[in-house]
Parts: structure tokens; sequence; C-alpha cells
């Protein structure tokens, strides 16, 4: 069995090359760019630079025919480079690897490229994206991490080696179709969730549609294309349920579903009353007073009702993941899927819907965080789930009572939610990012300082100028009181002393908030070093370093100091 990984920058192939070689010794695992510096012994920027992007594409073919015959009866896992244009072998396994975060905004110091800059340029994104599409057998997105191991991933690629596992994740899961799925993969999805397969008449030619009736797995025929309606009327038979979308009026089925809304939800749930049988409700969402209307409206009627939250951004995800079990059926996506709220296959198998107790990172954006897999195990043994809740500062109030409702008990705060953790706490203290619910009262800790004393610990004596600040700016001023603030919207000096070419920029402001309204500093400033307090792919802090040609750290070092601050302080509360 030969499984070619494929995907852009930064995705994460190498670094899960490393862990299946871990899990499974017994296969090969390669990756052709790593083999291509090997066998010529250049690397790869050389190659580039003196010889062209041609004469590396030949380097690529040429090795690629190597290693499958040197490979010949074995199992073999092969990542090829961002930019490969080979020929794969015919019926090649080729597996898409996906990030939740926008990989077009990626930006990287080390990596070659064919433009200049750090970041693909949008048309050669789109050309990549497109092929990725073509060539790929199936899909999958990685949840953020940093582990070096992970069950549920563990789980998937035995299913791809065909190597027995014993577990799956039981419960009313449904996939939906897309054109990258192959028909021979669905037995490892099937016994992986035990889930149905959703066939859409708007995602899936007619053809694809035909070969699909009476595969050996349940089945669920969704209406979708108004100009299909009667020759798929004709073929709802020919599958175990059909749903029928209530846009278009009246009809009885298995399952009636909406997916569009009034301005007024209320006036949208109002609607459904007259619903009879199976129905499901997977419109829009704007907040967590709507998304506490669609779960009263679920709750009068359990067993007959699904209510499956959507957002542009996927932020609904959690709520799907953790209300699945109780729900008649609700969905799960491999890769890009039907819609971002899906919760991930990855995130599903690694989720256990028995646990009521949960933790979460609250923030926004949360998508990027490494939290809930950095503490999976250690919440685990606590017997709780770990989720990510996407919240604004305005929608505090009424959420984090709902969240406690629900099961929340431990929470990890980002900015800009820590001042409001602090006024729910009466605490002084700005920088609360550790809560724990204790019989019903949170407490509060702040680790912040302790991240970032690890972060910096070698630069303490340095000339630093802080760019930004946000819900860090009390911690910051406490390990550095003698550093320069200036404001990351307008460039101007807030405290200190004007810094006329600092040592160490410390960058304190995230992608949203610079691209909304974010300059740069001083041209004229010489810096060492930029230490950034992120540590997604997408931080500004990165072009700033590029911009001055100098030393780049990114946010990491923090974010495991506060995530060791973090599991201290919830240890103090175990009962």
């Amino acid at each position: 069995m030969k499984l070619f990984l494929i995907g852009h920058r930064g995705v994460g192939k190498s670094s899960l090359l490393g862990r299946l070689k871990n899990y499974f010794p017994d296969v090969t695992c390669l990756c052709l760019d790593e083999e291509i510096e090997n066998r010529t012994g250049r690397s790869i920027k050389d190659i580039f630079t003196n010889e062209g992007e041609a004469t590396f594409r030949k380097f690529e073919q040429k090795f690629l025919g190597e290693i499958l015959e040197e490979s010949s009866g074995e199992t073999l896992a092969l990542a090829l480079g961002a930019g490969f244009q080979g020929e794969l072998p015919k019926g090649a396994e080729v597996l898409w690897l996906q990030r939740g975060m926008d990989s077009s905004r990626s930006l990287f110091l080390d990596r070659p490229n064919l433009a200049s800059g750090l970041a693909l340029p949008p048309e050669r994104f789109e050309e990549r994206q497109k092929r990725y599409s073509e060539m790929a057998t199936r899909e999958l997105e990685l949840p953020p991490s940093l582990e070096a191991s992970d069950e549920a991933e563990k789980l998937y690629f035995a299913k791809y080696f065909q190597i027995p596992v014993a577990n799956q994740a039981r419960g009313h899961w449904v996939c939906t179709l897309l054109p990258t799925h192959q028909k021979e993969s669905l037995n490892d999805l099937f016994e992986l969730t035990d889930c149905r397969f959703e066939i859409r008449d708007d995602l899936l030619d007619d053809e694809t549609i035909a070969n699909l009736k009476g595969i050996a797995f349940p089945t669920v025929f969704s209406l979708r294309d108004p100009n299909k309606i009667q020759e798929s009327l004709e073929l709802v038979d020919e599958f175990d349920q059909w749903d029928w979308p209530l846009e278009w009026g009246g009809q009885r089925a298995p399952i009636q579903s909406l997916h569009q809304r009034k301005e007024s939800l209320l006036e949208t749930l109002n609607d459904l009353e007259k619903v009879e049988g199976l129905c499901k409700l997977a419109v829009p969402i704007d907040n967590f007073n709507e998304l506490k209307l669609g779960w009263d409206w679920w709750q009068e009627s359990p067993t007959s009702r699904v209510f499956l939250p959507s957002s542009i951004n996927g932020r609904w995800s959690w709520f799907r993941l953790l209300m699945a079990q109780a729900m008649p059926f609700s969905f799960f996506r491999e890769g890009r899927g039907s819609s971002p709220d899906q919760p991930l296959l990855l995130d599903v198998l690694n989720f256990q819907p028995q646990l009521s107790r949960w933790a979460a990172i609250l923030g926004s954006p949360v998508r990027h965080s490494l939290t809930p897999s950095h503490h999976r195990l250690f919440f685990r043994s606590r017997q709780a789930n770990t989720l990510a809740v996407d919240m604004s500062a305005e929608e505090w109030d009424e959420a984090l009572p709902l969240l406690s409702e629900w099961g929340l008990h431990w929470a990890a705060v980002t900015s800009p939610l820590k001042s409001k953790a602090a006024s729910t706490l009466g605490s002084r203290n700005s920088s609360l990012n550790t809560l724990v619910n204790i019989d019903g009262v949170w407490q509060g800790h702040s680790t912040d300082g302790q991240g970032l004393k690890i972060a910096v610990e070698k630069f303490l004596g340095k000339k630093v100028a802080v760019w930004g600040g946000g819900g860090t700016l009390e911690t910051i001023q406490e390990v550095f009181p003698s550093a320069s603030f200036y404001s990351s919207r307008t460039g101007k000096l807030k405290m200190g002393e004007p810094q006329l070419s600092p040592e160490v920029i410390l960058w304190a402001v995230g992608r949203e908030a610079f691209d909304s309204e974010g300059v740069f500093p001083p041209k004229e400033w010489r810096p060492e070093r930029v230490i950034d307090l992120n540590y997604t792919q997408d931080s500004p802090g990165i072009l700033c370093a590029y911009n001055y040609g100098c030393q780049y750290q990114d946010g990491l070092a923090m974010f495991l100091g506060q995530a060791q601050g973090q599991q201290e302080f919830w240890k103090n509360y175990d009962k």
C-alpha cells in the first residue's frame, strides 16, 4: 500500500510522518523533498537558485520513481512537496492534508518559495488548491496540535494501512460525501464512526449518485438542487432515508430540513411548529442568545428535532460536537466537508460523549488554538473533554452561565475576554487567563507572567519596545517595567521613554487586530530580534522580523509556560 500526503506549506506533512513512524514502525515514512536533498547532496534552495524550478521538478519525478521501486512490496507513506507537479501511479491513495486556519496567509522564514516575499501569491495558492482537489482521493483536516501522539490520528491511519483496530466513535453520525470521496474508502469511515452517508444531489453528479445506490452502508439522500427535483424524487426509494428542504414547501419526507431563516429566529422557530416528523434546523446563528433559543427548541422534542447551528467561520462546531450524542443525528467532516461547523473526524474520535464535564479555550478567534489538544490528556484523567469556544467580549455575560449549565468546568481565557473574566470574579487583575468552577463559583488566576518570563528570560536586560499589548499589557509591564510601549494602531508611544533603536521588539498584537488598523514599527529601527507572543503561522510579527532582517522567535515558549501554570492551578482544585 502506498499513501501520498499532499498539502500546502506548513500544513504539517513532515511532523505527521514523524508521528506515523512512531505509530507504525513497519511503515516506511519518507519526505520527497528530504530525499531529493539526501540523494543530490544539495539543498532545495540551492537547486532552485542555481538551476531553477524546471530542474527541481525533474528531480522530483526521478527520485519518486526510485523510491517507489525501492519500496516495492512495502507499506509506504510519502510526503510530497507543496508544489509537486509530477505524475503518481495509477490508483494511488492520495490524502490531502489541511488545517483550519487560512493557509493562504501563512508566512515562512525558512521555506523555499517560488516568488518573492514570505507568503504564496494568491493566484499560485489557488492553483495548488485546485490541483490538490484533483489529485486527492481523500481529505483530512488536522486539528491544531503540538503533541507527539494522538490516539484518534493513530486510529485513522491504522485503517489506511489495514492494521486491525478495536476502537470506534459510536454515535448518530452522518458524513456528507464529496466528489473527492472514493467508494472504496467508505468502509473505513463506517467502521470508525458507525456513520450514515449523506448523498446530496447538488454535490455529486448523476453518475456518482447512480453508483452509490445499494451500497452496503446506511444512506440519506438529500434533495438540494432545485433543477433536479422530479428526477431526484424518483430516486428516494433507492436509499435508506431521504431529506426534503422546507424552503421548497411542504412534503412528507422522513427528514425535513431548513437551512434559511427569517430575520427573527423566533419567527423561524414558530413556523417549524407545524412540521411533523423528524425536523432538522441548520440555519445561521448569530450569537449565544440565538444559540439558546435553538437549543430550547430542540429540547422541546429532542428525539424528533435536530439543531445544527451554522456560521461563516465554523464557530459552532464545539456545540455540535458537545450535543451530538443526544440528537437523532449530527454531521462530521474529514476535510472541507459541506459546512465549517461540522466537527472534524479526528475531534469526533477523540471526544468521549459519556463525560458530562468539559474544559475549553474561550476567545475569538480560537480555531487555531493549541489549548484543547495540549490539555486533552490532563483533562481526560479528570474525566472531561476539551473544546474551543469562539465568543466575543460582548457575549461573555450571556455565554458563561449557559456554558456552565452545559458542563463547562475549566476554562483558559484569551484576549479580549480576560478583562471580562476579571469583572466576573471581582478581580483587579485584568490578565486572568485561567478559570475553574467550584460549586458554581468561578475562581481565577493568571499564568501570563509565568509564560512570558520563560519566553524572554534571556533578554530581560535588553532595550525592549512593546508593540501592542491588549490583554497581556499588565503582565508585560510587570516583566519589563522599563520597556517602551507603543500603540500598534497609531505607532505612537503610550508609556515609557521613546526608543531610537530597541534591541528587542515584543510583538503583542494578533492578526485580526493588526489587519483591522495596525501599523508596523519605524523602518529606521534596527532590532536584533522580534519576540512574538503569537504562535500562528500568519502572525504579522513574522513579517516584522523579515522586514528588519532580524531573528524571529514565536510564542510557543510562552504558550507552553502558560499551559504548565494553568495545569498547576487546576490541580490545586482537584476534588
